[in-house]
């Protein structure tokens, strides 16, 4: 015979019915539900699918419409609950509620799985365990399995329930699939505690580890902690079995297993993936650094630097893409000992050249999206950029920058320090701007073609310069007394 706990609910309510503790014993539920807290937990899971959907149209990442469809499901499961307190012995409303509860928050997992793989991916590749292409199929494909074997245990325990059937075979089909998620929970929790450990100890560029970013990741590992509680109590819940003394305990439902939801889709409202990951994702994002044609690299023995454009800037440009970037260009650094490339900086309107000092202490970078608008560079209207390289046991990094130059006419886009360091030359609309690499001052021109900006520039060996222009490419030849007063014009 069922196990028949105390009665959760006001008593008026069984004599106003008819029904008796003896009678709702063999309900499927073994008891009356009490109408305010399913009615409470209808409203809230409502009122965040609302708010889900409002942020669904405000950032555009439609992958996130799990977050509000998965709230509507569990608002739809707690009013099967608030039916079953004026219909207790429907068997088919019970049914549909076992299943929509046991296995609707197997979605909001795999929502905290795609977080870490997108985040992930941002990242160097030092910092993850794995490959983070492979964290959203692996744990994808395990939540999938989970949800289909728990939505088959619930329908079978449950209908057997109903026809006080033994539950069992069904009960244990569930906890196999409770089991799977819990699996898949823990390693989860562990590629997430492997993934902060690395940051912890290696911090990457403050543009990608910075307290936001370090906010959103706490955020997540809350919401996910409160969905890991509730798959232990349903998995524990479903071990002791459908008849057994947690199943017909009505408040452990709620405090475990509607709580333990409803704060971990809360956590998300207020902290919505949409607001910290980018619009624009790509898997490949990492391995290709975002990097755009109109690139340029200094190499230097001890690293590389490179700039891109703001994502996705140069196929909006040309038609290809018909939305505008949503985030801003990066400043990229190969370090050739762990071979890995990171963001060093990320606030650049439209990167383009790049140099470092021949003694390795500053890096110049032009911003030929800066020049003219304030954008989204917060220095303001500007076109290089001086950086000081800090050199850390843990690679390099720039900090301190400030405005070098403006160029004289329309935007500087190859860079190239000459002269040992005392001179910087940058190709600007006019031709070749020679730049005190102290000051910023322009000490003279080299003027190519008016109406062809030069785009990019190389010396030459034996004395002379080829000069890209958006028309052609221009070989300038320079006089040999000064081809052999500065090495850079001599090849060397």
């Amino acid at each position: 015979m069922p196990y028949l706990p105390s009665i959760v609910g006001d008593a008026s309510s069984l004599i106003r019915r008819g029904w008796t503790a003896e009678e709702l014993k063999y309900s499927p539920y073994g008891y009356l539900p009490v109408l305010s807290a399913p009615l409470l937990f209808t409203i809230l899971y409502t009122l965040s699918a609302v708010w889900h959907f409002d942020q669904n149209l405000k950032y555009r990442q439609w992958w996130l419409l799990v977050l509000t469809f998965g709230c509507l499901f569990e608002a739809a499961g707690n009013a099967c609950r608030v039916y079953g307190h004026y219909k207790p012995f429907n068997s088919d409303v019970y049914t549909a509620m076992q299943t929509i509860l046991v296995i609707t928050p197997a979605f909001f997992a795999a929502i905290d799985f795609a977080i870490l793989g997108r985040l992930a991916a941002l990242f160097p590749s030092r910092y993850s365990l794995v490959n983070p292409k492979w964290i959203v199929p692996f744990f994808v494909a395990l939540d999938v399995s989970s949800i289909a074997i728990q939505g088959g245990g619930s329908g079978v325990a449950a209908g057997a329930r109903s026809e006080r059937k033994d539950t069992t075979t069904g009960g244990n089909i569930v906890v196999v699939g409770l089991a799977i998620q819990l699996l898949g929970y823990i390693l989860f929790n562990l590629l997430l505690f492997v993934f902060v450990r690395r940051c912890l100890r290696d911090p990457p560029s403050v543009e990608l580890w910075n307290k936001r970013t370090k906010t959103f990741v706490a955020a997540t590992a809350l919401s996910s902690a409160f969905i890991f509680l509730r798959s232990l109590y349903r998995l524990i819940e479903m071990s002791v079995g459908w008849e057994g003394v947690i199943a017909r305990t009505e408040w452990t439902f709620y405090a475990f297993d509607a709580a333990m939801v409803t704060i971990a889709v809360y956590i998300f409202n207020l902290y919505n993936p949409a607001a910290y990951l980018p619009s624009d994702f790509s898997w490949s994002r990492r391995d290709s650094h975002d990097q755009s044609v109109n690139q340029h690299l200094t190499e230097k023995p001890e690293s590389l630097s490179a700039t891109s454009k703001a994502s996705s800037n140069t196929g909006f440009e040309h038609g290809i893409n018909v939305s505008p970037p949503g985030n801003p260009g990066y400043t990229w650094m190969y370090e050739p000992s762990p071979g890995e490339a990171r963001a060093v900086g990320n606030t650049l309107a439209k990167g383009n050249g790049v140099t470092v000092s021949p003694d390795g202490q500053h890096l110049v970078v032009s911003d030929t999206g800066a020049s003219g608008s304030s954008g989204k560079d917060p220095l303001g209207n500007r076109s290089l950029t001086k950086y000081k390289v800090v050199y850390t046991e843990n690679g390099h990094a720039i900090t301190a920058p400030s405005i070098l130059a403006t160029p004289i006419a329309g935007l500087y886009d190859g860079l190239r320090y000459t002269g040992s360091g005392k001179y910087l030359v940058g190709g600007s609309y006019e031709g070749l701007d020679f730049l005190d690499a102290v000051t910023g001052s322009v000490l003279g021109t080299i003027k190519v073609k008016s109406t062809d900006p030069t785009v990019n520039f190389a010396f030459r060996k034996g004395g002379g310069i080829y000069v890209v222009g958006k028309g052609g490419m221009y070989s300038i030849k320079i006089a040999e007394e000064v081809a052999w007063s500065d090495p850079a014009f001599s090849g060397q």
